[in-house]
């Protein structure tokens, strides 16, 4: 049982260290957010060395042993890799952002200038373990409207993005 806890808090610890990290950096008039390069170099390799622990203790842990075999390498080969990816750029002109895994990749990009408002906005989910999602709705001047949801990367250029919408005069209602 004290393996099992030692494992558990390992695995927090990797979760926790990994979230958050968000590298801001400059190309041309554009401001572009990334992931740290540590992050998900460090969820790949936090996947192999699940993987490989999961199969010495499947036997002795079980189920979380065989969760481990699993699940290691579903986020050694998926989530890492994608993460490398995942992309915002608040632009002088235009918002493009590129989030998801391999396979389930989404991709929201608009103009300010065709942005009539934007709406911020909540979602609360699930059961026992709520969890709460924040979006951007942008109602465009041709009254198409997108519903871009708000991670890590696109929470860390919200303020960016807030401050060129204001210099295009788009009004920004936030339903929080």
């Amino acid at each position: 049982m004290k393996l099992r806890a030692a494992f558990l808090m390992m695995f927090a610890l990797l979760l926790v260290t990994s979230l958050g990290c968000v590298d801001e950096s400059t190309d041309g008039a554009a401001k572009v957010f990334t992931y740290e390069l540590w992050v998900p170099i460090t969820i790949m390799a936090g996947g192999l060395v699940a993987a490989v622990a999961g199969w010495f203790l499947r036997d002795a842990l079980g189920r979380f042993g065989w969760a481990l075999l699993i699940g290691g390498p579903i986020a050694a080969i998926f989530f890492g890799p994608s993460m490398l990816l995942d992309r915002v750029v608040v632009g002088e002109e235009r918002f493009s952002m590129r989030s998801g895994i391999w396979g389930m990749t989404a991709v929201h990009a608009f103009d300010y200038e065709n942005v009539s408002s934007v709406q911020i906005t909540k979602e609360t989910s699930g059961g026992r373990r709520r969890k709460t999602t924040y979006y951007l709705n942008v109602n465009e001047k041709n009254n198409e409207s997108s519903k871009v949801p708000l991670n890590t990367i696109s929470e860390a250029a919200l303020p960016d993005l807030l401050e060129r919408l204001k210099k295009y005069n788009v009004p920004v209602v936030d339903r929080t």
